[in-house]
């Protein structure tokens, strides 16, 4: 939906360790992740070569996410370093760069609940009681909110909202697709790959 283009991405993580820790951004586009991605595209690219460059952008995924936990991302200093600049009536020019770009894709996981073993192998429980969280909405007139929840090893749930007003190219219900479509592509390349 952004017209074959990698766009300013945000993912939330917490940072309740610290005292008073709420947030901080995990910047989930990374060269392993824009490598995967290209290569899910490939058709002359092996599923098994796919799939090893999934897990790497799933491992560095990961490692970007435990830095941003431990207060080692960057998106906080950079507010701090924009307060800091206001308060002593300063202008930073890379500040004002670094934070004008819009967050195109804002997205994260909404956990409800614990899925236990005893809910998996409760067909009733898995497929009409388990609540797959909420949605949060979009940063960016021209963006998308997309939440996301796994429920148990089998399920998988997401909630993609768009600002809907005239001049907007967004549609949640196209996004929705997209990200369906994506996850189907990269089903048959794990099952072709194993």
């Amino acid at each position: 939906d952004s017209g074959g283009k990698f766009v300013l991405t945000y993912e939330a993580s917490s940072t309740r360790l610290f005292r008073n820790g709420r947030t901080e951004t995990i910047r989930t586009v990374s060269k392993d992740s824009v490598q995967a991605i290209r290569a899910m595209e490939s058709r002359n690219m092996r599923p098994k070569d796919k799939l090893t460059l999934l897990k790497k952008a799933t491992a560095s995924h990961q490692a970007t996410s435990r830095m941003a936990m431990i207060g080692r991302g960057v998106d906080r200093h950079l507010f701090a370093l924009y307060v800091v600049c206001k308060g002593m009536g300063k202008e930073s020019s890379f500040l004002k760069t670094a934070l004008s770009h819009p967050w195109t894709l804002s997205t994260s996981q909404q956990t409800t609940t614990q899925v236990t073993k005893e809910h998996e192998a409760d067909p009733d429980f898995m497929n009409n009681k388990f609540p797959l969280g909420g949605g949060f909405s979009p940063v960016a007139d021209n963006g998308y909110g997309v939440s996301y929840n796994f429920a148990g090893r089998h399920r998988l749930g997401f909630h993609v909202s768009s600002v809907a007003r005239a001049g907007s190219t967004t549609d949640a219900d196209r996004m929705a697709s997209h990200v369906t479509q994506v996850l189907r592509d990269w089903k048959l390349i794990i099952e072709d790959a194993v």
